[in-house]
Parts: C-alpha cells; sequence; structure tokens
C-alpha cells in the first residue's frame, strides 16, 4: 500500500510489470470488457486466439459430459448397466481436449486430473482392442 491505498501489479507475458492503483486498476478492468460481445465477457476472451482455446475446452466438456448420456442410453436400451466403447472414445476425445486447455491456462488441479484419466481411458481401449484381452467381450456394447 502506498498512501494508504491498494496497489495492483500486472505482469505482462513480457516480463514487464505494471503497477496500477485502486481507481486506475478498476478502470482498466471496465475499458478491457467494454465493447466486447457478451459471450466474451461471460467467459472472460480477451483475444481471438483466447476465444479459440475457450472453445477447445468447451467442445470437450461437451464430450466429457456426452459420454454420460451414451452410457445412459445404451443401458436403458440393454434394460442393465453397460459401458459403451464409444464411452471410452468420448473420455479420451474429451480428455485430451480438456487436458490441451489446461496446461494453456496453466491450471496444475484440471491438468492433473485429466491426465490420470487419460491413462485409464487408453489402458481400457487397449483392453478392448487387444486381441489377447478379456475386454474384448465389451466391443459390440454400442
Amino acid at each position: 500500500m502506498t498512501d494508504g491505498q491498494r496497489q495492483f501489479e500486472l505482469v505482462h507475458i513480457d516480463g514487464t510489470v505494471e503497477r496500477l492503483d485502486s481507481a486506475a486498476f478498476a478502470q482498466r478492468l471496465y475499458t478491457g470488457q467494454a465493447g466486447k460481445p457478451w459471450f466474451y465477457r461471460l467467459l472472460n476472451i480477451t483475444s481471438p486466439i483466447g476465444f479459440a482455446w475457450v472453445l477447445l475446452g468447451l467442445v470437450g466438456q461437451v464430450l466429457f459430459t456426452g459420454r454420460m448420456l451414451l452410457q445412459w442410453l445404451v443401458s436403458e436400451k440393454a434394460k442393465r448397466s453397460v459401458v459403451p466403447v464409444g464411452f471410452w472414445w468420448m473420455s479420451l476425445a474429451g480428455a485430451s481436449m480438456l487436458l490441451t486447455y489446461f496446461i494453456w491456462r496453466r491450471d496444475i488441479i484440471g491438468v492433473l486430473g485429466q491426465a490420470t484419466g487419460w491413462l485409464i481411458y487408453v489402458r481400457n481401449l487397449w483392453m478392448i482392442y487387444n486381441p489377447g484381452s478379456k475386454g474384448l467381450g465389451t466391443r459390440g456394447q454400442g
């Protein structure tokens, strides 16, 4: 604090540091968002490249969530709990997209969560498609 007022430091990607007081920081936030489409503000998108990254994350999340819908529909049709092959493919595709997105965001929690699941999805697909695997019986289920 300088003169009883909070100071904010903005560290830019090139390493330069910009110091702002509360009023300047608030003005910077406002002008940075003013005039942007509502979905840019909602999703905190700052550039077209940022839009592409957020879109990647959203598509990954839709795939990841959609796998549960697929599993539910296949199970309802079979009248028993079934995990179709598509579930694992959707899991792998969604997790790959989310893992890439979380790496870009530098989000260690997201990276760890998706990376551990990713290994499980690959292993399950390997067991399904490997001729010597006991998982062959699930290939035709969905």
